[in-house]
């Protein structure tokens, strides 16, 4: 399954691809649960209690923040840790992102995505609070950024390496139904044989609702092994919801297609993945053989791609482009 917020390659929101790798290059791992929630600095002055603070953990903002997640959040050994991975996250986004943020609108924003935990306040795990106050704050940059708890990061290093265990279908949640929304079946795969179509909805998982659902949620329901089957309920315009069976198979993505149409090659990329730029390569070499001096143009086909991988988007731009900065 891939999640597809179609964007166009060479449009302006191309540029958003740096901050989804700002935001994927910060992963909690469990190493790093043992870190100290000290900087190094303070460690040395700690026989002093000399306290060193950002500015932004001075503003009001922050206060109701750290309020709001003291309120929440269990008190435990990682506590502390959770609150330091959290802080270094927002710095992260503060300096880093694209453009210039206002930290008190994504303190706020953070401060609502706690709130919006089920459980009772002050017996919810410091992690569950920390992503949920990270997803939410990060949610409010722009539609292409987002945070990766581990297990995200690394399905999401599954997919860019083109093969993974599932239906074989691109999808993206539907804003007016609050549902998934099948932007295309890829071709042979099991959804594909299955008969789903550009634009059905769907709207269970094994009769579990996912309307409302984070698109994660929905896409770890429709991943699974290889051979094992997942029944999906279908609302198609003009029918009535059906549902469907389908057995999930290893899904391998080709990212690159060529044809040629009269003297014209035509080379249409799928997904930036990891080896999109060498099948670019060598796709525009098949091309070059087949009309040699016949060739009149080339036609680069990036519709609905869902992005991926930004080494990849950059080396298919550099191949096309002869000077000047691709990205910023």
């Amino acid at each position: 399954v891939k999640i597809t917020p179609l964007i166009q390659f060479f449009s302006r929101q191309a540029s958003y691809f740096v901050a989804v790798g700002i935001i994927l290059l910060f992963v909690l791992f469990n190493s790093l649960a043992g870190c100290s929630s000290r900087a190094p600095l303070a460690r040395v002055f700690s026989g002093f209690d000399v306290t060193f603070s950002r500015p932004y953990e001075n503003s009001q903002a922050y206060r109701i923040f750290r309020r709001t997640y003291d309120e929440y959040a269990l008190k435990n050994t990682i506590r502390m840790q959770q609150l330091k991975h959290f802080s270094d996250a927002f710095n992260r986004v503060r300096k880093e992102y694209l453009q210039e943020v206002d930290e008190n609108h994504l303190l706020a924003a953070a401060v609502e995505g706690i709130k919006k935990l089920n459980g009772r306040r002050g017996t919810l795990q410091p992690v569950a609070v920390t992503e949920a106050a990270l997803d939410a704050l990060v949610g409010t940059l722009d539609p292409h950024s987002s945070y990766l708890n581990p297990d995200e990061y690394k399905d999401s290093r599954v997919v860019t390496s083109g093969e993974f265990g599932g239906l074989g279908i691109e999808i993206n949640m539907n804003q007016n139904y609050k549902v998934i929304e099948i932007i295309s079946p890829i071709t042979d795969t099991p959804a594909y044989r299955a008969g789903l179509k550009a634009g059905d909805l769907i709207t269970h998982v094994d009769g579990v609702s996912i309307k409302g659902r984070d698109i994660r949620y929905a896409v770890k329901m429709l991943r699974g092994k290889p051979n094992t089957d997942v029944r999906l309920t279908i609302q198609r315009q003009g029918n009535s919801p059906f549902d469907v069976t389908i057995t999930r198979a290893k899904i391998q993505i080709e990212s690159v297609k060529w044809e040629t149409v009269g003297g014209i090659g035509v080379v249409r990329i799928t997904h930036f993945i990891s080896n999109s730029e060498q099948a670019l390569e060598d796709a525009l070499q098949k091309i070059f053989r087949k009309l040699n001096d016949k060739m009149s143009g080339l036609v680069l086909d990036l519709r609905s791609n869902p992005g991926g991988l930004l080494d990849q988007s950059v080396g298919v731009a550099d191949a096309f482009l002869s000077n000047g900065e691709i990205v910023s």
